[in-house]
């Protein structure tokens, strides 16, 4: 489907740039009076038509290069444009439905004791935060001691490393959504 749907994107983005050309072109011939500003137009309308082709013509064969190459593409068609973006939409929404999913079954394939793990870890992280804006010393050793697990082979050294790890990750996810 989304081979199909690529396809009509690049097929549309050709007839429009074949279209744009003709009423470039038909203009040209229906105002005389301005043919040389025209004929500048036409020149750029042209090369910019000559490289949107060859860009056209260039995809990769994989549907994910050659979304990536459109990704950057200079639509000359605007039904094209859209049709890329609807289908940028789709394969967003699929992929929030397939991360969501697999965050669910994640979820409910915890134990009881792994659910009763997080909520502790979250609970000490807040009581570490409370602490900081309350003008105490967070206890981050204890809590790596007892929450290290959650943070892969490189853990954070301190609170701040803890923090900026965590808006990271927020900032992947939310960057994964988009």
């Amino acid at each position: 489907e989304i081979k199909e749907r690529l396809q009509e994107v690049v097929d549309t983005e050709r007839s429009g740039i074949r279209r744009r050309l003709e009423e470039a072109r038909q203009e040209l011939v229906d105002t005389p009076e301005d043919a040389e500003a025209l004929q500048r137009s036409m020149r750029v309308l042209e090369d910019r038509a000559d490289r949107g082709e060859e860009t056209l013509d260039r995809l990769p064969e994989s549907a994910a290069g050659a979304i990536k190459e459109l990704g950057d593409y200079d639509f000359i068609d605007p039904e094209a444009r859209q049709k890329f973006q609807e289908l940028m939409d789709m394969l967003g929404q699929r992929m929030a439905e397939n991360l969501m999913q697999e965050m669910r079954q994640q979820l409910q394939g915890m134990t009881p004791e792994q659910m009763a793990d997080l909520k502790d870890m979250l609970r000490d992280l807040n009581q570490m935060l409370r602490d900081r804006e309350t003008g105490m010393r967070p206890d981050f050793e204890g809590f790596m001691e007892r929450h290290g697990h959650h943070f892969g082979p490189n853990p954070p050294n301190d609170l701040d490393e803890l923090l900026d790890m965590l808006q990271q990750g927020m900032a992947d996810m939310r960057s994964l959504m988009e």
